[in-house]
């Protein structure tokens, strides 16, 4: 894995940078791809604002009947586009699901500026046949144990479903993906069981699609029905990004629709993930549509979306849509910050760096780190127990132990540790630690993962509830200078040299240099040095004057596009902290001799004022 894709893997293109402390955005999927992290950041920031701003969307039917004809309707009624459409997999009249049809209007209305959004009415697993939506179904445990016919049924449903949602991703486009919906209510074949049992099959969902079938333009989108137990289904913050309800009623008040203060307690953005005026069949479609708006913020004022469902639900099949979706509250797709979906958003000064705080403050990310520790060859033993041979600053007093051998480390798990592995209990497994995908054990708001430093192992853990993750003080940069932003003159190196890295821990590796740039300030010459990484762009680890003072003593980081008719920017605005300035448990590496330039370089990200790593490195 890149330095890149380690340290700067997120675009989110609507949080501004700042000096002062801001709001998490973190993903259920740690790999959310950029874009989907820029959507989720718009929704996070829209939950932030004091601001009554609700993202307006609409249903556009099943599976073979998915149609764009009620956005069109709405349209053509109001002259707003909604902001979001959904469709269904489902394809009821042959009992499977059907995902051509409606990803070729999702495509087209996100190609036109449009976010999308994506739900599956799933066939009964214990119906050879398929149907059976609404009758009882199996329990929901049982459609994870491998081999049975509901297990084979439910795994060929969800492979038809990451087919369609895979076909999406490879065309760029991200999904709010809304699986299980109105599981509180007894009506689906997968609803009003044990709650335990639910969040099972959602975690054992996540997993499926995020780690095996590779999909990470998805997200996930919590959805039960108004009334009871709203919550207690809930599969938790690491699987879920937005929540909402489903609720069918003229009367948008808070006697009438039940439930929202348990969702609202959820520190998740909210909305209404299905809406309808009247009740869940028949409406007449004579409903002012003004009265959701004034019920929303009267009695629900943390709701920042909907989705109106569609026939006489919509809103153009009611009263007033025009006043409604032009209401200044009401955003719609013409009021979707730009880049958000369709192009990509441009690659500005203001966006990477509100990518460079997105990424950091994420739950699973460089704050969240609580140790760093060296296995050693045989069993180790791990907990926060004081008897352990790894003692933990998380967890339970005994989680079981690591061993490690010539080529392996096979983790086993302490009776009522309770460790997991994808969602489900941690059996006795080898743990992969080569490779973009190394395996994570959870425990808790805690996770651990093996990283392979030259020779030797060592044990990562992070805890999303970490003190570092909480007390982040945020980024200060020096003033934007166009002046910082050079030219300079690329020399290639053929062959390509070796450029010795060493990293905080003592540890050195040659790594492939290309060629060096050399640039002129003041009539004075210097150069630098990159390392390849193998992708799009070159690596450059240096220091300068202003280190140990206005800067990280160690190093800075910067990334730039590869050279292109002899020439490579250095945009030093860009330049960066790497983690070891916020945490002693990275593992840095530090900058060659050849990258110390003997000037001050006053671009770029100065020093953490928070809490920072270097004086507590062990």
């Amino acid at each position: 894995m890149s330095f890149r894709a380690a340290f700067f893997a997120v675009l989110l293109p609507l949080f501004t940078a700042t000096s002062h402390a801001a709001p998490t955005s973190a993903s259920a999927d740690a790999q959310l791809n950029e874009r989907g992290r820029s959507i989720l950041a718009y929704f996070h920031q829209l939950q932030a604002s004091p601001e009554l701003k609700v993202i307006s969307g609409q249903f556009c039917s099943f599976g073979l009947d998915a149609r764009l004809e009620a956005p069109e309707k709405i349209f053509q009624t109001t002259g707003r586009w909604p902001a979001v459409i959904s469709a269904d997999y489902a394809d009821f009249k042959n009992n499977r699901l059907e995902t051509r049809t409606p990803n070729t209007l999702l495509l087209a209305y996100w190609r036109a500026g449009g976010l999308v959004s994506v739900s599956a009415h799933f066939n009964n697993p214990a119906r050879a046949e398929g149907g059976g939506l609404k009758e009882k179904g199996p329990k929901l445990t049982e459609l994870l144990v491998d081999g049975t016919p509901e297990n084979q049924r439910w795994v060929h449903q969800l492979d038809a479903a990451a087919a369609g949602l895979q076909e999406l991703q490879a065309a760029g486009v991200v999904v709010l993906w809304r699986p299980f919906h109105e599981m509180n209510g007894g009506w689906f074949w997968w609803g009003a069981q044990p709650p335990a049992d639910l969040i099972k099959a959602w975690q054992h969902m996540f997993n499926y699609f995020t780690q095996t079938k590779g999909l990470h333009n998805l997200i996930w989108v919590y959805g039960p029905n108004k009334g009871e137990h709203l919550a207690d289904y809930y599969p938790g913050d690491r699987y879920v990004d937005l929540i909402g309800l489903d609720a069918y009623t003229d009367n948008v008040d808070a006697e009438h629709i039940k439930g929202y203060a348990d969702l609202a307690a959820v520190n998740k953005p909210f909305g209404f993930t299905e809406y309808g005026p009247h009740g869940a069949s028949n409406p007449p479609g004579d409903f002012d549509y003004r009265r959701f708006l004034t019920g929303i913020e009267k009695d629900f004022p943390r709701t920042r979306f909907f989705l109106s469902w569609d026939m006489k639900w919509n809103p153009a099949e009611n009263k007033f849509a025009r006043e409604f979706y032009t209401d200044p509250r009401v955003i719609t797709r013409a009021d979707l910050p730009a880049g958000l979906a369709g192009d990509e958003p441009p690659d500005t000064l203001e966006n990477w760096r509100a990518a460079r705080l997105a990424h950091l403050t994420q739950s699973d990310g460089w704050l969240s780190l609580i140790g760093r520790h060296l296995l050693q060859p045989g069993k180790n033993s791990l907990g926060t127990g004081a008897d352990n041979t790894i003692k933990l600053a998380a967890g339970p007093s005994a989680l079981g132990t690591i061993t490690v051998t010539a080529d392996k480390a096979v983790f086993d798990p302490a009776p009522e540790a309770n460790a997991q592995i994808n969602g489900l209990p941690a059996p006795s497994t080898e743990l992969i630690y080569r490779g973009e995908t190394p395996t994570v054990v959870t425990f808790g708001p805690a996770s651990l993962q093996v990283m392979q430093r030259g020779d030797s192992l060592y044990l990562r853990v992070k805890d999303h509830t970490a003190a570092r993750l909480k007390d982040f003080a945020g980024l200060d940069y020096f003033p934007a200078d166009p002046s910082w932003r050079i030219e300079a003159q690329w020399i290639p190196f053929n062959p390509p040299h070796q450029l010795n890295i060493t990293n905080v821990l003592g540890q050195t590796s040659p790594e492939p240099s290309p060629g060096k740039a050399v640039f002129t300030i003041d009539g004075h010459s210097y150069e630098l040095l990159p390392i390849d990484e193998g992708d799009d762009e070159l690596f450059f680890v240096f220091t300068d004057l202003t280190a140990g003072k206005e800067t990280y003593e160690a190093a800075r980081f910067l990334y730039t596009a590869k050279p292109k008719e002899g020439k490579i920017i250095l945009d030093f605005n860009r330049a960066y902290n790497p983690p070891c300035a916020f945490t002693p448990f990275a593992t840095c590496p530090l900058p060659p001799k050849e990258n110390a330039l003997p000037i001050r370089v006053t671009a770029g990200e100065k020093k953490y004022r928070g809490k920072n790593g270097t004086a507590e490195a062990q």
